[in-house]
């Protein structure tokens, strides 16, 4: 179950964090087993994050992002967080919605 919500991200992910909330209703196995899921989602490649943000955004916004760190600072099941600078030197947190989640909603 755990390789399945790992596998297909997104809302597996949300299914399996659910679950953990479930204590008593479901075997403590799969509680412990996924678990995992609370605070280590599988996060996406910068690649494809640039590939999000060239989507997302206009043109002079995507050209105000001078740095983004290649590891994110956090993931979840929906999204991932990464450091990044903007051309004036301003530090932000940039938060990435995953590039599949419109595919498993649809």
């Amino acid at each position: 179950v755990l390789d399945l919500c790992r596998r297909n991200g997104g809302m597996f992910i949300k299914f399996g964090q659910h679950a953990v909330s479930l204590k008593g209703a479901i075997p403590e196995t799969y509680i412990r087993t996924l678990s995992v899921l609370q605070d280590r989602a599988p996060a996406r490649a910068l690649e494809k994050v640039q590939a999000v943000l060239a989507h997302e955004l206009a043109p002079e916004q995507l050209g105000r992002i001078v740095q983004i760190e290649d590891e994110p600072v956090g993931c979840a099941s929906l999204a991932q967080v990464h450091r990044a600078k903007l051309d004036d030197g301003t530090e932000l947190a940039l938060k990435v919605q995953h590039d599949d989640l419109i595919h498993v909603l649809s």
